[in-house]
């Protein structure tokens, strides 16, 4: 099983003229109890001018899709923790944190550095954020 957002990615790669909200949108059954996605998402409406694909054969392709997936997410997530930590490279940042200077300058160095590390995007050994 593939997520929501994992179709609308395949989609996206295939179809970039299409924009899902606006062109095409995609589904997918929720469990009753928890909300959570419960199946396959799959195609609630389509532009007619575009021959619908197969969604079977584009959940079955998403191994040739993940690596883009995976990266795009652990760049979302380093991103996210970069911007977190920006404020900790200012000027009038408490004296406790220019205290740990060094330590915030190398975690955010090494956020920098996660796509070149061995097993990206799919093995990431994320740095450990300063006390």
């Amino acid at each position: 099983m593939i997520t929501h957002d994992q179709l609308i990615f395949i989609l996206n790669q295939l179809y970039p003229q299409l924009t899902h909200g606006r062109d095409y949108l995609v589904g997918h059954p929720l469990d009753a109890n928890t909300k959570e996605q419960s199946g396959d998402p799959y195609l609630l409406t389509w532009p007619e001018s575009v021959p619908k694909p197969d969604v079977a054969a584009l959940i079955a392709s998403y191994p040739t899709h993940e690596n883009a997936w995976l990266a795009i997410q652990a760049r979302d997530q380093r991103d996210y923790l970069l911007r977190q930590s920006d404020w900790t490279q200012a000027a009038d940042v408490p004296d406790a944190v220019k205290a740990q200077a060094d330590a915030w300058r190398a975690y955010r160095e090494a956020l920098r550095n996660l796509p070149q590390q061995t097993g990206f995007p799919a093995a990431i050994t994320w740095p450990d954020r300063p006390a």
